[in-house]
């Protein structure tokens, strides 16, 4: 009977790196996966009716993390620079608000407050921005992107870690974002193809 030596939970993108490393290494590995697709978060649709892959989950690659970049180049993947934003609000377009209608140059909506997030006791960032001394549409542009970009409640989410995860975005090229040609799924594809 096959057994395996190690078993992975999960087939995301964390899961399927792990996989190939392990199996790689001459391990024979296990994944198990809640779902009937591979991917996690990642979820490509190729429809015949759409010129460019559909991304139902992740869609950026955010800097240019070499763990990715490096299976990027290895599968051959096209990697394509996006310029410029794009916010949505329930399905529709939105304008970016920023502070009393003055530019702000395309910042990311935490730079202005990284001040005053590295000197903040630690706690949540409701609690911070809910004390800040800023505007309203600050406030929500910077709670929206809290939320949306890293996927987790402004009640719950650490000042501190919030901290560490913009000082590590910056030493990537954080602030760059790219699109795979043919979608995040082709990324999750070639993990899977290497294992």
């Amino acid at each position: 009977m096959w057994r395996p030596a190690v078993i992975v939970i999960g087939a995301g993108a964390a899961g399927l790196a792990a996989a190939r490393a392990l199996s790689r290494g001459g391990l024979a590995v296990q994944i198990l996966e809640a779902r009937q697709r591979i991917g996690g978060r990642i979820h490509t649709l190729y429809d015949p009716l759409s010129p460019v892959p559909v991304e139902l989950g992740a869609e950026f690659l955010h800097g240019k993390p070499p763990e990715i970049f490096d299976e990027i180049e290895a599968g051959r993947l096209s990697a394509l620079e996006v310029e410029g934003e794009a916010h949505s609000a329930d399905g529709q377009p939105e304008r970016e608000e920023n502070d009393g209608g003055e530019d702000n140059g395309g910042e990311e909506p935490l730079a202005s407050l990284m001040p005053l997030l590295e000197t903040a006791p630690e706690q949540t960032f409701a609690e911070f921005i809910a004390r800040a001394d800023v505007s309203e549409p600050v406030r929500r542009r910077a709670t929206g992107y809290v939320e949306g970009f890293n996927a987790a409640r402004a009640g719950r989410i650490s000042v501190r870690g919030l901290v560490r995860m913009e000082k590590a975005a910056a030493a990537i090229e954080g602030d760059r974002a790219f699109r795979l040609s043919r979608g995040y799924g082709a990324l999750a594809e070639w993990l899977w193809a290497g294992m």
